[in-house]
């Protein structure tokens, strides 16, 4: 039997931990399975295989890409390139300074960390036992043991050479390709005849530039293709050419592919003699007749994708991969593709929220302007449909009104306008040119400001605009951002290169402006308002600016480590909040002169371009490659004394709970459950029984979000 004192004791712990206690954690929600670039794929069945890409990415699936299982890297923020696996269990990632084998698909890895000269590009596995990795400057190693041990048969910094692949026909005969690094490059083909020991040069045909793949058949049976595209055998277009020997090198003969679309043959497949594959950036190039004629067949590549590499379990079944991110899975021979990138991959530049469910982001995509809008806190995203397409146009920024008055600015001259709470949108073009920032304090008042600080100013919701810009000078520029608290109150930051900058006011709805003493002639990088009167701004290596009389005096600075925050939220003369990007999110209760850091992390890089809070709470972040990152913090200041028996004032009791919850409201269509640490752990949607099982929980505090409709309940919970 428990000791019911400890048990008591053991609660009030967990409740005074509770009161001090914060939780909070960027959570990506789009794309799934992952946003980053991907470099390499293996598929040695067409239903298990893994993809590997940057930030250490590793994506193992066994249902065909339907699901997929995220490996660990032991190593963080490396550019996964090479991939192969020989069967469904055995396989290799080599890149940078790392080897990494394994026996069971992945879920455990041999590694090896070997520093040389250069790094490790490619690799090539013979049978279970036997394989070989190249790299840049003349590096190759060999295995005997499946890779446990490896010998280093060449590396050197003579000569400059980068290999990049590498195949055997038996354990003897061999081909690496590659070129010699300079200006220009030299392409490189070599052959061994002892395993790898010792290599001779081989001489290929004039006009190659690059060589990046090579399949061989056999001992004297190899293909290549130049990695740069030449001009075709009547001097009327650009070609790819490939490239095939029977004599081990001897004689090639030369094959004309295919149009170029522009960039390189990247990988080189042959299933047998007649039947191969090449790839190129957005196109695979087949042949079943050995190269006398070629196919074209279109990936569906998107805006800002590539491919990288491809992987043919068989000739029916391909999976391509590449920037963007991008995973398409073929079934009939590349005739067509199905894409296992879940969510848009546009490139977003500006997101804004009207309230924890409903949101927008707005950026570029396949075919110019793109603009998305959630309903469920950016779960799930729906493309907008608009009347007129910018080609080539991104969505810069968004500003709303009210709930259903909203705008968004293209960089060009397009706007945007919606009256209906976003579910429509109608362009308009104005006067103005790469439209940058845009505030609207009332439906009825909207200004824009361009990279030139060039204002212009609405009073009737749209329809007509006036100049309200500064006087102009030699090389300002906008700089810091343009906030309207009302009608006439305006701030504008501007900036004149060197880190230099200033703070501008209007009080007459931008018909004339007042330069602000700020105390520093530095740029301004991001500013808050909330009234006319009570402001913040951030000033590049200095740290934090506050007014409480629109500008006319400052307090401060006040500087938060060496960070230049990118985003500032003001919530009221008192509490306030600091972005940067994904990595730091501090926040005041004292009006800016104290800080708490909120969450502190690594963040994923250069990927996130611009970030809304609508609270200290919650907060949303989007970027490159579909990039949709949610914010979730919460403070615990859960009562001492709570009502383990009845609701009371919350919907969720008991609270705290054991192995059941109990919810007052049954017309609820989702509930969720986060960890401390900001892990969705509990999902149910819609939610069909009064009574919830949480007995599979471990003990500790999370917070409980239900929808409701338009509706969205938060309430704290304590698992004993």
């Amino acid at each position: 039997m428990k000791n019911p004192t400890l048990s008591i004791a053991g609660l009030v712990c967990l409740l005074c931990f509770v009161q001090i206690a914060t939780a909070q954690n960027w959570t990506l929600l789009n794309p799934s399975p992952t946003f980053n670039a991907l470099h390499a794929a293996s598929f040695p069945s067409p239903d298990t295989g893994l993809i590997t890409g940057n930030n250490s990415t590793v994506l193992r699936t066994f249902d065909r890409g339907e699901t997929w299982t995220k490996l660990d890297f032991p190593a963080e923020g490396v550019q996964l390139t090479s991939v192969s696996f020989r069967n469904n269990n055995q396989g290799i990632i080599v890149s940078w300074s790392h080897i990494l084998t394994t026996t069971d698909a992945g879920e455990n890895w041999h590694y090896t960390h070997r520093q040389l000269m250069g790094d490790y590009t490619n690799s090539f596995f013979l049978n279970d036992t036997l394989g070989w990795v190249v790299g840049t400057y003349r590096i190759v190693m060999k295995t005997t043991d499946g890779g446990q041990n490896w010998d280093l048969l060449s590396n050197s910094i003579a000569g400059a050479f980068d290999y990049r692949a590498i195949a055997f026909a038996n354990p003897d005969t061999g081909y690496l390709v590659g070129y010699h690094m300079g200006s220009p490059d030299i392409p490189v083909i070599r052959r061994s005849d002892d395993g790898g020991l010792s290599w001779y040069d081989l001489a290929i045909p004039d006009g190659i530039q690059s060589i990046e793949d090579v399949s061989v058949l056999g001992p004297n049976d190899v293909w290549f293709a130049a990695g740069n595209h030449m001009v075709n055998s009547d001097s009327t277009m650009m070609v790819f050419k490939a490239y095939h020997t029977i004599d081990g090198g001897l004689s090639w003969t030369t094959h004309e592919v295919g149009q170029t679309d522009g960039s390189h043959i990247r990988r080189v497949h042959f299933f047998n003699p007649l039947e191969g594959r090449l790839m190129a950036y957005s196109k695979i190039y087949g042949t079943s007749n050995g190269g006398q004629s070629w196919n074209i067949y279109p990936t569906n590549t998107l805006f800002g994708s590539a491919l990288t590499d491809f992987s043919w379990p068989d000739m029916n079944h391909c999976v391509a991969v590449g920037w963007g991110p991008t995973i398409n899975f073929s079934n009939d021979g590349g005739l067509s593709w199905e894409s296992r990138i879940q969510g848009p991959t546009d490139l977003f530049r500006c997101v804004y929220f009207l309230d924890e469910n409903n949101g927008f982001a707005g950026g570029i995509g396949d075919f110019g302007t793109s603009l998305h809008k959630t309903a469920n806190g950016g779960e799930t995203w729906t493309s907008i449909s608009l009347d007129t397409i910018g080609a080539g146009q991104q969505i810069w920024s968004l500003a709303f009104s009210s709930a259903a008055n909203g705008w968004a600015t293209t960089y060009g001259n397009r706007l945007y306008h919606t009256t209906d709470g976003g579910n429509s949108w109608q362009s308009q073009l104005t006067e103005t040119s790469n439209l940058m920032y845009i505030s609207a304090p009332d439906d009825n008042t909207i200004f824009l400001e361009s990279p030139s600080v060039s204002v212009m100013k609405s009073t009737d919701g749209g329809t007509s605009w006036s100049d309200a810009s500064p006087p102009a000078e030699a090389g300002m520029h906008a700089q810091g951002g343009m906030v309207f608290t009302d009608a006439l109150t305006g701030y504008l930051g501007v900036g004149y290169g060197g880190n230099t900058g200033k703070l501008l006011r209007t009080v007459d709805g931008g018909n004339s402006w007042q330069e602000l003493n700020i105390g520093f002639p530095y740029e301004i990088q991001s500013m808050s308002f909330t009234g006319n009167n009570h402001g913040v701004i951030s000033i590049q290596g200095i740290g934090f600016l506050t007014t409480n009389d629109g500008g006319e005096s400052w307090s401060g600075p006040v500087k938060v480590g060496a960070h230049n925050f990118s985003y500032l939220k003001m919530l009221n003369e008192q509490k306030g909040m600091a972005v940067l990007g994904d990595q730091l999110v501090v926040g005041t209760n004292d009006g800016w002169q104290n800080w708490e850091v909120t969450f502190e992390g690594p963040g994923i890089g250069s990927g996130l371009q611009s970030v809304f809070f609508l609270d200290e709470h919650i907060g949303w972040g989007v970027g490159n490659s579909g990039i949709i990152m949610r914010f979730d913090g919460f403070y615990t200041d859960v009562p001492q004394v709570a009502d383990t028996t009845q609701p009371a004032d919350g919907w969720l009791y008991p609270n705290p709970a054991g192995a059941r919850i109990n919810v007052r409201e049954l017309n609820i269509d989702r509930l969720r459950m986060y960890g401390a640490d900001g892990r969705l752990v509990l999902d149910l949607k819609p939610l069909h029984a009064a009574s919830i099982d949480i007995s599979s929980l471990p003990a500790g505090l999370y917070l409980v979000v239900a929808d409701q409709g338009s509706l969205t309940f938060r309430q704290k919970l304590v698992k004993q």
